[in-house]
């Protein structure tokens, strides 16, 4: 890719001073892509408000930041995301915030990450936006080394978040220099290079924490969304496989994921696009099989096969 994609960064400045410092680092962490944030862009002739609304225009993916307020700069900039059909990421700050904030909120028709620490919305950005162009690898002309590059950027994300507290069971990922904060950690995985690995602690830590698996696990309690976000970026770490494979398998689960959102899905179908996957190995079963016994996804196929038997 000659270009990287931009990721244009919208917010009350004023709110979230650290955050956009913090938020410009993480999007330019993730392969690919570069941050479009006003205050670390050269001075123009042009008007300052043509100036930020022009680049919304010309960005890959829109970012939206919010707190306790709304300003009118920051309106106009997602009014101009949302008419220019650019993908929007929003994610809000958990604070109180002011009513006109919140009806504005209330108006937003896709789905908004909360977060409460910089931490946190630097993990839920990066994996948003990563996700967000493996799903739409088409829209934004990804090539098979590219897909491969971010797969293996997301699976490593999924790996290296930073976790705390006392007693926690942690899978670090091979060679992505991850951290497990907090006491009586429990190594899980293999050490990949003996007894001689080096092991690296910070904080109070206990017990050995050498390099694991970093394999994705699937929790059937987590919401569809963020489950069919790790199936497709199951499917694009299978580097072994043909890209067309790939593609056929993401448009299946993008399929399915389309048919159990539908207000009467049909069982049929989803029964069909089920089997396609399952059938793809074991690599692909486990996760959809668990997929299957998310709550939701259980009384969704129960009431298609309530309506199925005239029930």
């Amino acid at each position: 890719m000659e270009d990287k994609l931009t990721i244009f960064v919208s917010s009350i400045i004023g709110e979230f001073l650290e955050e956009r410092k913090a938020i410009k680092q993480a999007i330019e962490a993730i392969p690919l892509t570069k941050s479009w944030v006003f205050e670390h862009t050269p001075a123009s002739a042009d008007r300052l408000d043509e100036s930020y609304l022009s680049k919304v225009r010309e960005c890959d993916v829109f970012v939206l930041l919010l707190a306790k307020n709304i300003s009118h700069p920051v309106r106009r900039e997602y009014e101009t995301a949302l008419a220019d059909d650019k993908p929007r990421l929003v994610f809000l700050k958990d604070v109180e915030r002011t009513s006109e904030a919140q009806a504005f909120i209330d108006q937003i028709d896709v789905k908004w990450s909360k977060f409460n620490t910089t931490e946190k919305m630097q993990q839920q950005v990066q994996e948003a936006v990563t996700d967000e162009l493996i799903k739409g690898y088409r829209r934004y002309r990804l090539k098979a080394t590219e897909m491969d590059t971010l797969a293996d950027f997301m699976e490593r994300l999924s790996a290296a978040t930073v976790m705390g507290g006392d007693n926690v069971k942690a899978t670090v990922g091979n060679g992505a220099g991850q951290v497990a904060v907090g006491k009586n950690i429990v190594q899980t995985g293999d050490i990949t290079y003996g007894p001689s690995h080096k092991t690296v602690f910070h904080g109070s830590v206990t017990g050995p924490v050498h390099t694991g698996s970093g394999n994705i696990v699937i929790n059937p309690t987590q919401d569809l969304e963020t489950i069919f976000a790790q199936l497709r970026t199951l499917v694009a770490t299978q580097s072994q496989l043909p890209l067309a494979e790939r593609e056929e398998i993401t448009a299946g689960l993008s399929e399915l994921g389309t048919e159990l959102a539908q207000a009467e899905p049909d069982l049929g179908k989803i029964q069909r696009l089920k089997k396609f996957l399952v059938e793809k190995g074991p690599w692909l079963a486990a996760g959809v099989n668990t997929l299957f016994t998310n709550p939701s996804v259980v009384e969704i196929v129960k009431q298609a096969a309530q309506r199925l038997l005239g029930g």
